[in-house]
């Protein structure tokens, strides 16, 4: 009797495992879902930087003149001089506050060196990839020379039109992921490190405040259909 009873025990215990296996996973995997929903956006990084839905940045776009520039080369800061004087004639021409303009610079192509941090401009070989020279050394630049940090007589921008300068002023740096892809593309192939080294590398090197968005042309569209104006540079 006893050998039959520690039988049908250890039937129980087998037929019970996988049901505490099951509500084990299952608490295990709510545990993980309510951990991941509280985690700070930051854990997210590419993925959740502007995705679909994700548009507080353009609701708060509610000056009276607003415009977008596509800006798909560095053109050696063409158009950040433009950001400057479109800003500064509203203000000092037109007599317009500063909070009634909005700016939205779409940063793509040959033009992303401008939103890139020092160090990737010396470890990528930015300067020379995208050709960009230093004025204080007349050679190709390992430093981002659209900074205010990195200013030097006969540089490419002024003080009142480094990205700094207009961040300030409350423009809108943006860059999107297909950008993020083919500069990985043309500095893998050159190189200059893997792309899955050089892509982790570019997206946790962006300047302060850039916003990454999915695709440029959706962004441009999205900001067109809330009422800004549109203005290719360069």
């Amino acid at each position: 009797m006893s050998s039959i009873r520690h039988q049908k025990a250890c039937q129980a215990t087998v037929a019970a495992s996988p049901r505490r296996n099951f509500v084990a996973r299952l608490i295990a995997s709510t545990a993980g879902l309510a951990g991941l929903m509280a985690a700070p956006r930051s854990l997210f990084a590419l993925s959740e930087s502007a995705g679909p839905g994700d548009e507080d940045w353009m609701a708060a776009l509610t000056g009276k003149h607003r415009v977008i520039f596509d800006v798909a080369a560095h053109l050696n800061g063409k158009g950040l001089a433009q950001t400057r004087n479109y800003l500064n004639a509203w203000e000092n021409d037109f007599k317009v506050a500063e909070r009634e303009i909005n700016v939205v610079i779409g940063i793509h192509g040959d033009a992303i060196p401008i939103v890139l941090q020092d160090a990737l401009w010396s470890s990528l070989k930015i300067g020379e990839q995208y050709g960009v020279r230093d004025a204080a050394t007349n050679a190709p630049a390992i430093r981002n020379v659209f900074q205010t940090a990195n200013l030097s007589p006969g540089g490419v921008v002024t003080a009142e039109q480094t990205v700094e300068a207009l961040q300030h002023r409350g423009v809108r740096f943006l860059v999107c992921r297909n950008t993020i892809a083919g500069a990985t593309q043309k500095l893998a192939a050159a190189g200059l490190g893997t792309a899955d080294t050089i892509r982790a590398a570019i997206v946790g090197g962006l300047l302060p405040n850039v916003i990454v968005v999915p695709a440029m042309v959706v962004a441009i569209t999205q900001l067109q259909e809330k009422g800004l104006a549109y203005t290719k540079i360069g």
